[in-house]
């Protein structure tokens, strides 16, 4: 290319093109060609056929052409489009944006604060360091935010999502996707779909969305969510705050001290391991406090308590139990035994069986 700003044309045939110094334009052109753009913000364009550029250094902007091509940004903030076939990008250093537009295309953002769209088919994208976005377009994704806190958006088709370390955003956008927090605060949005959520380590929020989803919160203390649909909840370990939604929903708390909220619906709500607090919400649920000195809290509904212990659990009554004022009162008006379960009944009718305790 030399010291000023050229323009090298490969024409047909297999060509290899230097830019050296200068802002160069490199076009391919037919054939299988190798780019070299140099030390300053060059375009690079692959043209027709199995194509293999490189930035160098600066600004670049990269285009593969229709077939399968393999670009490599290296240095500087670049711009980088795969366009047709199964294309094989890198951004290298600096903050890249990258695009594989038609295709099955793999991209890697590397170093930087990095932009990558997968667009039509299934792509697979690695954000790399620092903070990034990525978005998987059409088609079924595998995206991997790696290091850095990023925001991954799946969008149409049924994606698989990896945070990486970092606080990172997932959103898996339509159809059925999983979402994968792994390290760090991450916050997980099923949207539409029958979404899987993994919260993993860190104080995760898990919103599953519209229809039935599973959401695993992982370690630490983390927030669960069902949203709309019949949903399964599970908080394994630490301290965390579980909300069914609407439907009916399996709800359960693991190791550590939880807050259950069924929600509405019929739900079943399991404590499991610690002193939990538990809430069936809307609907004829049922609650289970398992070990430790649980917290029953009386709602709307016919609610049924399976393993409520006197000695250690205990009853709340707050505004959903109407017309009961204490202790006295609820013994002389509201309180049945049938058989070996206990009744309470508030003036509206809403009851709360206590199972197998007279």
């Amino acid at each position: 290319g030399g010291l000023g700003n050229d323009y090298l044309d490969g024409s047909s045939g297999d060509d290899v093109l230097y830019g050296s110094a200068g802002a160069d334009t490199l076009d391919g052109g037919v054939g299988n060609d190798t780019l070299y753009g140099g030390n300053q913000g060059d375009s690079l364009r692959g043209g027709h056929g199995l194509n293999l550029l490189y930035g160098g250094n600066g600004n670049d902007t990269l285009s593969g052409g229709r077939d399968a091509d393999t670009l490599y940004g290296e240095a500087g903030a670049d711009a980088i489009w795969g366009g047709g076939g199964r294309d094989y990008a890198e951004g290298g250093d600096g903050d890249d944006r990258i695009g594989g537009m038609t295709g099955a295309d793999t991209l890697y953002g590397d170093a930087g604060n990095d932009t990558l769209w997968g667009g039509t088919l299934n792509d697979e994208l690695h954000g790399g360091a620092d903070n990034d976005l990525l978005a998987g377009g059409e088609g079924g994704d595998l995206l991997y935010g790696d290091d850095g806190n990023d925001t991954l958006e799946g969008g149409s088709g049924i994606d698989i999502l990896w945070g990486g370390t970092g606080d990172d955003l997932l959103q898996g956008g339509t159809y059925g996707d999983q979402l994968h927090g792994d390290d760090g605060a991450d916050t997980l949005e099923g949207e539409d779909g029958r979404d899987r959520l993994w919260g993993d380590a860190g104080d995760d929020l898990l919103d599953g969305g519209a229809h039935n989803d599973k959401i695993y919160g992982g370690a630490d203390n983390d927030t669960l969510l069902g949203g709309d649909g019949k949903d399964t909840l599970d908080g394994e370990d630490g301290n965390d705050l579980i909300d069914g939604g609407e439907h009916d929903d399996g709800l359960w708390g693991g190791t550590g001290d939880d807050t259950i909220l069924g929600g509405g619906g019929n739900d079943r709500l399991g404590g499991q391991d610690g002193a939990d607090v538990l809430y069936g919400g809307l609907g004829d649920d049922t609650l289970w406090g398992g070990l430790d000195a649980d917290v029953f809290e009386f709602s709307a509904g016919t609610d049924e308590v399976r393993d409520f212990v006197a000695s250690e659990d205990v009853i709340l009554f707050s505004g959903d139990a109407v017309g009961i004022t204490d202790l006295a009162d609820l013994l002389a008006n509201h309180a049945t035994e049938i058989g070996a379960d206990l009744h309470i009944t508030d003036d509206l009718g809403n009851v709360m069986i206590l199972v197998n305790t007279t």
